[in-house]
């Protein structure tokens, strides 16, 4: 996905002076957030997790018992889809943590800009993400499932020169109400499987 950057460029001169070449270093602008969600006054170490800039483990377990509460009192389903980065302990064993952390956040900000602004993700695991989706039927959800899945794993970075991206597997299910946070997480985790 196109990034903003900041370019520094300067001469590299010969023992004469002459100008040989350039060496230029590239730096991203932080963005500015677009999407105006349940995350978007969130801080890091405040609810936001450092690497993926999106809501971490707590606030979306929060958030997802606040839905299911609404759920149950309207009677009104949602969807839930699970995506978890395959082989995250390889990418890291191979290329180190900074480069797990930097496809990490490319596929965060990828899902983020490929839901609907009424949807919402955030961290679930280490190498999983949940996004809770206004989806309330079975053929619905596994679009959108699909849709998240083909986003995810075409995101890719270079890391020293080499293409890094990642396999990513994808889990949903149709919430519906008086449905409890531990066995719904278990029926998402067995979808995934």
């Amino acid at each position: 996905y196109p990034v903003p950057v900041d370019l520094r460029a300067i001469p590299i001169r010969n023992a004469q002076g002459h100008i040989v070449g350039a060496a230029e270093s590239f730096t991203p602008r932080s963005a500015v957030p677009t999407r105006h969600g349940p995350e978007s006054d969130l801080a890091v170490g405040h609810g936001l997790d450092a690497v993926t800039r999106l809501p971490d483990y707590r606030f979306t377990e929060f958030y997802l018992l606040d839905r299911l509460e609404f759920a149950s009192q309207h009677a009104i389903p949602f969807g839930l889809v699970v995506i978890k980065v395959e082989e995250m302990a390889g990418l890291k064993a191979m290329y180190g943590l900074e480069a797990a952390e930097a496809i990490l956040k490319v596929v965060a900000h990828t899902l983020r800009t490929g839901l609907d602004a009424l949807d919402y993700v955030g961290c679930w695991t280490e190498d999983q993400f949940l996004a809770i989706v206004a989806s309330s039927d079975d053929a619905t959800l596994l679009a959108t499932g699909e849709h998240l899945q083909r986003l995810a794993s075409s995101s890719a970075i270079t890391w020293w020169g080499d293409p890094l991206s990642v396999m990513v597997s994808v889990g949903g299910l149709v919430v519906a109400s008086g449905e409890s946070l531990a066995p719904l997480m278990a029926h998402l985790e067995s979808a995934l499987n």
